[in-house]
């Protein structure tokens, strides 16, 4: 019952935003054929003010209400009148009934208690990860306003100029995303956590620069710090995971829960980079997500351990293993250890791919996500 009302609930507000945006436009159609008409001249020859454009026309002698004015009562005098205002109902309807939907639809509850530690685990993770998602977010919106606002060599920017730029970070993220997983588990998860916070924040405070080296180097440590965000913390997590021995089940909620925040984080992103960039310029936006990568950083470096993969966790891990002799080789071994190359390899991660039909699938639908962004 609880779950059939939900969804009630989640169709009515996927309806209703709809059909009121369905009665706004026929109002501003209805306002693109008044304007269509001849101007009324006063007596001093002046058209009358440009808003009574925006008026309906005379009905049984009434004067005309505003066009985006929507008839229904009490309802009617919160409904918006302006498109903008039209489109944050609609969103905020599809919102709510997306929500409606997670929590009607969800399993229902066995009475188990998530274990302490894995609820910690989850909130060092967690927080770090949405603070990353943040800085990340933030750097978007205004791209190509802040690449396009420079003038190099008395010359501004032109589209061509901000593609290439666009592409170089691209570029770069190619060409070291191939060895940057193995780097990381070389140096350690928690180091390579800290290195994305480093070179994210040198791209962002590249924007302040005038000169195409510092553009480009810019863009370069953009790059290598997008390889960083999607490979060091995921790995920690997964590592902390395995170590602590909790059931699989766990981890998988918490991927939920940090990408279903993902989507919210870049949401209220959105509206801080349209805020501060109203304010300072759109090196404002770039220039805030420094502080949410100075945050991040803060709570890897004091809440994270480090850890590693390939040979260098079965390296850190030789001398506790050395009580536990009795025990099986494979048992011993943390993570992916038996290989030696960790997994690292791009050949080995081809033959993974090539093997198993929705790792390609997942690479396509993540690529098709980016390029619409």
């Amino acid at each position: 019952m609880r779950r059939a009302s939900l969804l009630t609930l989640s169709a009515w507000l996927l309806v209703a935003p709809s059909h009121a945006f369905a009665r706004l436009v026929p109002s501003v159609a209805a306002s693109r054929s008044v304007t269509t008409t001849a101007p009324v001249l006063s007596s001093a020859g002046i058209p009358p003010h440009p808003t009574t454009a925006f008026s309906a026309p005379h009905r049984n002698g009434r004067a005309g209400q505003p066009l985006l004015a929507l008839r229904g009562g009490v309802l009617s005098a919160l409904a918006p009148t302006t498109l903008a205002g039209t489109f944050n109902v609609v969103f905020l309807g599809l919102s709510l009934a997306c929500a409606a939907l997670v929590f009607g639809t969800r399993e229902k509850r066995t009475g188990e208690v998530v274990p302490e530690k894995v609820r910690a685990l989850q909130w060092r993770f967690l927080l770090v990860f949405w603070l990353f998602k943040m800085a990340d977010w933030l750097q978007g919106p205004y791209f190509y306003e802040v690449y396009a606002s420079k003038v190099i060599n008395g010359a501004a920017v032109s589209t061509q100029g901000v593609a290439n730029l666009f592409l170089t970070g691209f570029g770069s993220t190619a060409l070291f995303g191939a060895v940057v997983g193995g780097l990381v588990d070389s140096v350690g998860r928690k180091r390579g956590s800290l290195a994305f916070a480093v070179f994210y924040a040198i791209s962002a405070l590249s924007t302040k620069c005038a000169t195409l080296p510092q553009l480009l180097a810019g863009r370069v440590a953009g790059g290598i710090g997008t390889s960083l965000l999607f490979s060091a913390p995921e790995a920690w997590l997964i590592s902390e995971h395995q170590s602590s021995g909790a059931d699989g089940k766990y981890l998988s909620q918490t991927f939920g829960l940090a990408y279903f925040g993902d989507a919210i984080v870049a949401i209220v992103a959105g509206q801080l980079a349209g805020l501060v960039a109203a304010g300072r310029g759109p090196t404002a936006p770039f220039e805030l997500s420094t502080l949410f990568l100075a945050a991040g950083a803060a709570v890897v470096l004091l809440a994270w351990r480090e850890n590693m993969g390939g040979k260098a966790a079965a390296a850190a891990a030789a001398a506790p293993k050395k009580e536990k002799r009795k025990m099986k080789e494979a048992d011993a071994k943390p993570e992916s250890a038996a290989r030696e190359d960790g997994g690292t390899i791009v050949k080995d991660a081809l033959a993974a791919m090539l093997a198993d039909r929705k790792i390609l699938l997942v690479g396509a639908v993540q690529v098709g996500a980016a390029e619409c962004c």
